[in-house]
């Protein structure tokens, strides 16, 4: 569907990452970038370029990993954080992608390049599950050592995603 509403603010995920693609480098010296996000999309989009090249079938299959990723952070908040039921994680996931798609402008910054907003829904989401889970997490020694893990977890993750800085 993307395809019918494709312009020129889409293109930014795949060019990035043919800029990282063609430098071998992190940042190309010769690419003039919007914002220097070190955790942006292109790096969904990377190993799709040497399959297609740098087009439509590498965005889409960028922008389709993402759409994994983001349920999949949204099913891991809902199941193993909130101790959501099967039913409610599956409620929970398609009432976030269905809340992300409902008007031509959500589409636009959810599904048409991942950048800044997408991102940070992403980072939010997954640096969240990983934060209540540790939290709540027992007292029993057992349980300690996989607290500590999922807290160091939480705490690398929410550093890692603060690396792309503020917009």
């Amino acid at each position: 569907v993307a395809a019918g509403e494709f312009h020129a603010d889409f293109t930014d995920t795949v060019l990035w990452a043919e800029a990282t693609f063609r430098s071998g480098r992190l940042f190309d010296p010769d690419f003039y970038y919007a914002a220097a996000m070190p955790f942006g999309g292109q790096w969904l989009m990377l190993p799709f370029l040497p399959l297609f090249g740098t087009g439509m079938a590498a965005h889409t299959a960028g922008m389709v990993l993402f759409s994994l990723f983001l349920a999949g952070a949204v099913a891991l908040l809902a199941r193993r954080a909130l101790r959501f039921s099967p039913v409610w994680t599956a409620v929970a996931v398609a009432s976030a992608l269905l809340c992300v798609s409902g008007s031509e402008k959500m589409r636009e910054l959810y599904w048409g390049h991942i950048i800044y907003y997408s991102l940070g829904s992403l980072f939010l989401t997954l640096g969240l599950a990983l934060t209540v889970s540790a939290l709540d997490a027992a007292d029993a020694p057992a349980v300690r050592r996989r607290r500590w893990t999922t807290l160091g977890a939480a705490c690398v993750w929410i550093f890692l995603s603060s690396q792309n800085g503020l917009q």
